[in-house]
């Protein structure tokens, strides 16, 4: 799951500036949190004689998976997972809140660090020893995604607004592409840079297609219970989550159900597979998009997954 939901859909999306953006939405959101953009800083190691108190066990995955893992959904920590879920690296250690999403994709992983103050989204620098947390990207906002060419998005509850923002790696400034009455978190980018956003929850949700572009279109999936939704895929495939079924969606607007009470979570590097979250949250699972068969990798136990991004093996 990419996203918290936290409220219900009241009304159907209000969609602002998907013809053009301003940049009085962007002031609005720099009012709300200043943001900081240069400050590093390592991830808290483990305490001398400390154990974890959640035991992570299972099978072999290829590649590397960063998995947000605690005792309960307000409290997580960082794992990473190279080679088997045994042996599977705490990152972390927090006292209370902890991270609230990450997402992997094109080179880079983001997370939402919730440890100190409600919403951080920063970047995961994976290719130092040890792992360090990177650059505050932006002080408030939730649900990431990352795009192509180092770009992102995220969304930011502003002035009663669900808020969707683009921004890229980088660059000081953001834009709000989307605004809406509406719950609007989950997004998902294209390979050619073309974003998409689930505005609304259950029988009222949609997904606007090409959010912030003058070609921008919403279509509606049948596919009851809709409330959230994950990239990355191939081809820009995009997985949703409904109620006992996830759908695979195609930017052309096809739509592809596979009946399972289990839960999409990010997709594998090379593209062929979808991690999976079982709805208890206890195990993950690895579903293949040819066959739709599901084939449970890894257990926890004292705790539940959260999240999870999925990135190919150093080269």
């Amino acid at each position: 799951m990419r996203s918290r939901i936290s409220h219900v859909a009241a009304v159907v999306a209000m969609l602002v500036g998907v013809l053009s953006c301003s940049s009085s939405a962007a002031s609005e959101h720099d009012q709300h949190a200043q943001t900081v953009r240069t400050q590093a800083t390592i991830s808290r190691q483990a305490p001398a004689g400390d154990d974890p108190t959640v035991q992570i066990s299972g099978g072999v995955i290829a590649g590397t998976l960063y998995v947000l893992a605690g005792p309960n959904v307000a409290k997580e920590d960082l794992y990473k997972v190279s080679g088997t879920f045994s042996d599977a690296q705490r990152i972390t250690y927090s006292a209370e809140a902890g991270f609230d999403d990450i997402f992997g994709a094109y080179g880079h992983v983001i997370l939402t660090d919730g440890r100190d103050v409600s919403g951080r989204i920063r970047l995961l620098l994976t290719d130092t020893n040890p792992i360090q947390l990177g650059p505050i990207l932006e002080t408030y906002g939730y649900s990431p995604s990352l795009g192509p060419g180092n770009r992102f998005s995220y969304a930011a509850h502003v002035n009663s607004e669900d808020t969707v923002f683009e921004a890229t790696l980088g660059h000081p400034g953001s834009r709000a592409v989307l605004r809406s009455h509406s719950t609007a978190e989950s997004s998902a980018w294209s390979p050619n840079g073309q974003l998409a956003v689930i505005v609304g929850l259950g029988r009222s949700a949609k997904v606007v297609l090409g959010v912030g572009t003058s070609h921008a279109r919403m279509i509606s999936p049948y596919l009851p219970g809709l409330i959230d939704m994950v990239g990355g895929g191939p081809n820009g495939l995009m997985a949703l989550q409904g109620s006992g079924a996830i759908g695979l969606l195609q930017w052309n607007g096809r739509l592809r159900t596979v009946d399972t009470t289990w839960e999409p979570d990010c997709f594998s590097p090379n593209g062929s597979s979808l991690l999976v979250t079982s709805r208890d949250r206890s195990r993950l699972g690895v579903m293949s998009l040819k066959t739709g068969s599901i084939t449970p990798v890894a257990h926890v136990r004292g705790g539940v997954f959260l999240v999870a991004a999925w990135t190919a093996p150093p080269a």
